[in-house]
C-alpha cells in the first residue's frame, strides 16, 4: 500500500504559509516584549495593535501561499520556484511591525489576487483605483512599491484591449498620486491626523520627502538601505534579470512586447530604488522581492511564452546544479534577521548574516 505523505497535495499550501507566519511572529512587538505583556507593563492599545498585525500577517501568509500553490495549474515545477522565493524572502514578513504597514500589504495581495482571478475587468479597475488610493494614503512610500506591483499585475492580467489596460493603469496611478500627495500635504498639520498616523503607522507612514536629495546627501547615504537589500537578495535579482533578458531576446514576440515585458519585470526594482531615496524605515524596501515576483507570476499565469521559457530554464538549472540552487536560497534566507535590529527576538542572527 502506498504511504500517504504528511501533507497532501491538496494541503500543500500549509507549510509555506506556516513558515512565513512564524517568521513574522518572531519580530512582532508582542512576541519581542512577551515579558512586558505577561506582567501587564504594555499598553492595551499596543497589545491590540500587535494582535492586529499578527492577524494581518496570518491572512497574508495564507492567501499568498494559496495564490502561489493553486493558480499556476499544470506548469510542472514552476510553482515550486515561486514558493521557494516567497518563503526565503528576507523582507516581506519580517519588516512589518505596525497596523498600517500590515494593512497595506494585505490590500496589495488582495488586489493582486483579484486582478489575476477575476475576469470582470470593470470590477478589477474599480478595485485597482480604490486599493491604490487606500495604500498610498495610509503609507505614501508604498505608492512606489506596492502600488507599482498592483498596477502592473492588473494591467498584465487584463485580457481586454490596450485601451482597457491603459484606463486601468492610468486611473490607478492617478489615484495613488492624488492620495499620496494628500496624505503628505497640509493634512499632516492636523493634530488628530498625525496622532492616528503616528499610532498606527509609525515611521513607515511618514510623508513623502525629498529632504535627502535637497540637502545633497551622498549617493551612498541615500541608497544605503537599498544597497544592503540588493546584496541580500542578489540571487533573486539575478533570476529577475535573466527573465528580463530572456524576454528581450525572444524572437517570437514583437519588439514592443519584448520591451514591455522586460520593463514590467525591472520597474518594481526601480520603484524600490526611488522609494529608498525619498522614504525612511523599511517600508520602502518591503516589496523588493514581492513586487517583481508578483509581476513575473502574473506574466506566467497570463501565458507569456518568454517568461514561462525562462522559468523552465531556471528550474532545469536548479535540477542540474542543486548545490548552486541551495546556496542561492540559503544566501537569501540567511539575511532574514539582518533587517531586524539586535534587540528583537533572535535578532543576534543579524551579526552572522550581515
Amino acid at each position: 500500500m502506498k504511504e500517504k505523505s504528511i501533507v497532501s497535495k491538496k494541503n500543500e499550501w500549509l507549510i509555506p504559509a506556516a513558515v512565513m507566519f512564524i517568521k513574522a511572529l518572531f519580530v512582532l512587538p508582542l512576541f519581542e516584549n512577551i515579558y512586558s505583556v505577561i506582567i501587564g507593563n504594555m499598553k492595551v492599545t499596543d497589545i491590540l495593535g500587535g494582535a492586529f498585525v499578527a492577524v494581518c500577517m496570518l491572512i497574508f501568509s495564507v492567501l499568498y501561499s494559496l495564490l502561489l500553490t493553486k493558480t499556476v495549474g499544470k506548469a510542472g515545477e514552476i510553482p515550486a520556484l515561486f514558493i521557494v522565493f516567497a518563503v526565503a524572502d528576507p523582507l516581506v514578513t519580517v519588516t512589518v511591525r505596525n497596523p498600517f504597514h500590515a494593512l497595506a500589504l494585505v490590500i496589495t495581495l488582495v488586489w493582486i489576487i483579484v486582478s489575476i482571478k477575476v475576469k470582470n475587468r470593470i470590477a478589477v479597475a474599480i478595485v485597482s483605483v480604490v486599493s491604490a488610493a487606500v495604500i498610498s494614503f495610509i503609507m505614501p512610500c508604498a505608492a512606489l512599491t506596492f502600488v507599482v506591483a498592483g498596477i502592473l499585475v492588473a494591467v498584465i492580467s487584463d485580457s481586454g484591449n490596450m485601451l482597457s489596460k491603459a484606463v486601468t493603469g492610468a486611473a490607478s496611478a492617478a489615484s495613488a498620486s492624488l492620495f499620496a500627495v494628500l496624505s503628505s500635504g497640509n493634512l499632516r498639520l492636523e493634530p488628530e491626523f498625525m496622532k492616528i498616523i503616528n499610532r498606527f503607522g509609525g515611521t513607515e507612514s511618514h510623508a513623502l520627502s525629498a529632504g535627502r536629495l535637497e540637502y545633497a546627501f551622498s549617493m551612498r547615504d541615500i541608497f544605503a538601505q537599498f544597497s544592503s537589500v540588493f546584496a541580500a537578495c542578489l540571487p533573486f535579482v539575478a533570476f529577475a534579470v535573466y527573465v528580463a533578458v530572456k524576454a528581450v531576446t525572444d524572437k517570437e514576440s514583437s519588439v514592443a512586447a519584448r520591451i514591455m515585458t522586460a520593463s514590467a519585470v525591472i520597474l518594481p526594482f526601480v520603484g524600490s530604488a526611488a522609494a529608498s531615496a525619498i522614504c525612511f524605515g523599511t517600508g520602502c524596501v518591503t516589496g523588493f522581492m514581492l513586487a517583481p515576483l508578483a509581476v513575473i507570476f502574473a506574466l506566467t499565469v497570463s501565458g507569456n511564452k518568454a517568461v514561462v521559457g525562462a522559468l523552465g530554464d531556471v528550474c532545469g538549472f536548479a535540477k542540474k546544479h542543486p548545490a548552486v540552487a541551495l546556496a542561492a536560497i540559503v544566501w537569501i534566507g540567511c539575511h532574514t534577521m539582518s533587517f531586524v535590529s539586535p534587540n528583537k527576538v533572535f535578532g543576534f542572527a543579524a551579526y552572522f548574516s550581515s
